[in-house]
């Protein structure tokens, strides 16, 4: 493939798949939890997508794009984290946040091998909870940029 997009889902598939153990899928964000039904997910997932990309010219119609990269964790929401539960269920409540640690520690400051983007860099994150139908969305936002060349 050589548009820059795909190119970044892949790589970012991959490298989770290799990095971040516990996480069992990896795909791209279309929209999945803008649903009434719970999507057809296998948990803990990550969906990936691009918030926006601004372009700059650069010389001879190239460009350099400079762009966010959301990156959501989609958690089943079955366990509660009351005070008056038990702590093995109150861990496994709160696991989504070793979990997005493990991830952001594998993308924060990396960059596929060829190089064509710069490393990614944590910008933001959120949370969402979906309890109409079970989810906890961690969304963690990352930048980076690139060279698009004229052909």
């Amino acid at each position: 493939m050589t548009d820059v997009y795909s190119k970044i889902i892949l790589d970012i598939a991959n490298h989770i798949k290799e990095t971040v153990p516990g996480i069992v899928m990896v795909d791209q964000y279309l929209g999945q939890d803008q649903t009434d039904l719970r999507p057809s997910l296998a948990y803990p997932a990550v969906l990936v997508d691009f918030d926006r990309a601004e372009y700059s010219m650069i010389g001879a119609s190239n460009q350099i794009a400079d762009s966010q990269i959301s990156i959501r964790l989609f958690l089943d929401n079955y366990a509660s984290s009351i005070s008056q539960a038990p702590e093995l269920i109150r861990q496994k409540a709160l696991e989504v946040y070793d979990i997005e640690k493990r991830l952001v520690e594998a993308l924060h400051n990396w960059q596929p091998s060829e190089g064509y983007i710069q490393p990614l860099v944590r910008v933001s994150s959120h949370s969402q909870n979906r309890n109409d139908i079970g989810l906890r969305i961690r969304n963690i936002v990352f930048s980076t940029s690139w060279i698009e060349y004229s052909s």
